[in-house]
């Protein structure tokens, strides 16, 4: 955040480590992790762990996903907060039209 001029007091950080099914399924060893992922499950916890870390922080502007596993559900989040979700998927969409593809 330093790097990138950001005031880090300004920054909310939510981990999803304790989601088990998050946590079961990228978090834990290769041999460990699970082969089925309950993506509703998953959805529903990250909805209401974003809700609460509004709760707490209600001044949050918008959202950034930084996992690379979280891009679908991004509209999810997005209508339970009521704030903008953006992920890494984005930041490639504004490279490729920056490139004029």
């Amino acid at each position: 955040m330093a790097a990138a001029g950001i005031d880090p007091a300004r920054v909310v950080v939510m981990g999803s480590e304790d989601i088990p099914c998050f946590a079961e399924s990228f978090l834990a060893p290769q041999a460990a992790q699970a082969t089925r992922l309950d993506r509703e499950s998953l959805e529903q916890a990250l909805v209401e762990k974003s809700q609460e870390t509004l709760r707490g922080s209600p001044d949050i502007g918008a959202i950034l996903l930084e996992c690379g596993n979280l891009p679908p559900y991004a509209r999810a989040i997005a209508r339970a907060t009521g704030r903008p979700v953006f992920h890494m998927l984005d930041a490639a969409a504004l490279l490729m039209r920056a490139q004029g593809q």
